[in-house]
């Protein structure tokens, strides 16, 4: 390594210490040039985040201090130091090539983990129907018309399907990063002001969901697109209705949580709070695989996403999905069991008062609170835009966005 400091060339200084002989060398420089502290560039060491508290940010700092994982951004370097380049001279080394170099491989091991995920969703339906007609249970698979069974057969096949392509990449990445469960699910809210808020917010993120859901409908309408088939199980049981809304409503947006604002934001908070945010939103969006709801669920994902990061805890998001599951489930009974000059004049009452709730709550909070929302930033070397694109130039995960695409347009519905 070459230094060039006081009009003197110091040749491989790094090499010369260990000889012993730097101490000739030191009595011709300012001691400021040996204070190690203030030249060294350490990522890892270095970087807190200031919503979460200390248990987290030891567990998050030693993994990401481990010389032995390949998947952690851990760039440490000597701002003195420069490496010479043919034709461009002695140029200081950036860590933005680090960071690139481990953001594509954070890709690379989170799009394996979703090839997985849809996988099961592709195959699993059919491998399903295969095993339990070995047992004598009555059920046949089509690729187009999907599985025909009892309403208790579909509810559970489903739930299975799903819960399995939302664990199998949780482990695959915690496994692949060596990924402490601190680190991938922190459970401690260090904002309980921010975690009430954001379960709050349903009262208002509901009905302005409901009014954009509104105009989205109207809009796939001119399109002959239905949004809403579907978009429950209701079966005729009332043990089997209790079950699919325990199952729909509860477990599965936990298991979503788990994996979205869990093994995927989690580790990709290396890289800047700011894409954690934004990436695993995405793909959380295109996980539900309906271009129909693609934006509607990406700004759910996204307000999620901020107040896990906000109140330190993945037990705010999972509360918040719960919650907005719920609601969204009532609303679709609504519209599946009343009629339609009904449903509407109760909707639109219903969602004024949650609105008008919801108001009332978040002035109490920001009267007392006064900067509650703000979020604290990492530093990072590279934009986000241009993190996103480093992103798509994943393969694996290039090659899941294509087949989630692709299933996406299979999964439309058409008015008759």
């Amino acid at each position: 390594m070459f230094f060039a400091h006081g009009g003197y060339d110091i040749i491989s200084l790094e090499i010369l210490m260990k000889k012993g002989v730097a101490k000739m060398f030191k009595d011709g420089f300012e001691d400021e040039f040996f204070d190690d502290e203030e030249h060294i560039i350490n990522i890892a060491a270095s970087s807190k985040f200031k919503h979460q508290d200390e248990h987290y940010n030891e567990a998050y700092k030693s993994w990401r201090s481990n010389p032995e994982n390949k998947y952690t951004y851990n760039y440490v370097a000597d701002k003195r130091e420069h490496a010479y380049i043919n034709g461009r001279g002695f140029l200081a080394q950036s860590p933005a090539v680090a960071e690139r170099l481990a953001l594509i491989k954070n890709m690379n091991i989170i799009g394996l983990a979703l090839l997985a995920a849809i996988a099961i969703e592709i195959f699993g339906p059919a491998l399903l129907v295969r095993i339990t007609s070995l047992f004598g249970v009555s059920a046949r698979y089509d690729v187009f018309g999907g599985t025909n069974a009892s309403d208790g057969y579909i509810l559970f096949a489903d739930f299975f399907i799903k819960a399995l392509s939302r664990l199998v990449p949780f482990f695959m990445i915690m496994r692949a990063m060596k990924m402490p469960r601190m680190v991938a699910l922190p459970t401690t809210v260090t904002n309980k002001d921010m975690h009430w808020l954001g379960i709050h917010l349903v009262f208002i993120n509901v009905p302005v969901s409901v009014f954009c859901l509104g105009i989205y409908e109207k809009t796939l309408t001119l399109f002959k697109i239905n949004m809403w088939d579907e978009f429950f199980m209701l079966p005729e049981n009332i043990f089997l209705r209790i079950a699919a809304f325990v199952l729909q409503a509860i477990f599965i947006p936990a298991l979503n949580e788990i994996l979205f604002r869990g093994a995927i934001m989690q580790p990709l908070r290396q890289f800047g709070d700011s894409f954690a945010i934004l990436a695993s939103s995405i793909i959380s969006a295109l996980m539900a695989k309906s271009i129909a709801l693609f934006f509607f669920n990406l700004v759910v994902a996204f307000v999620v996403s901020y107040f896990v990061l906000r109140t330190g805890s993945v037990k705010t998001g999972i509360i918040m999905q719960i919650a907005f599951y719920m609601a969204v489930y009532g609303i679709y009974c609504i519209k599946v069991y009343l009629p339609n000059e009904i449903d509407e004049y109760v909707l639109t009452w219903l969602n004024l008062a949650m609105v008008l709730i919801g108001i009332i709550i978040i002035i109490v909070y920001m009267n007392f609170k006064r900067n509650l929302l703000t979020l604290q930033m990492q530093k990072t070397y590279i934009p986000t835009a241009e993190k996103l694109v480093y992103s798509i130039s994943s393969v694996p995960l290039a090659i899941w966005m294509l087949c989630i695409f692709v299933c996406s347009l299979m999964s439309i519905n058409f008015l008759d």
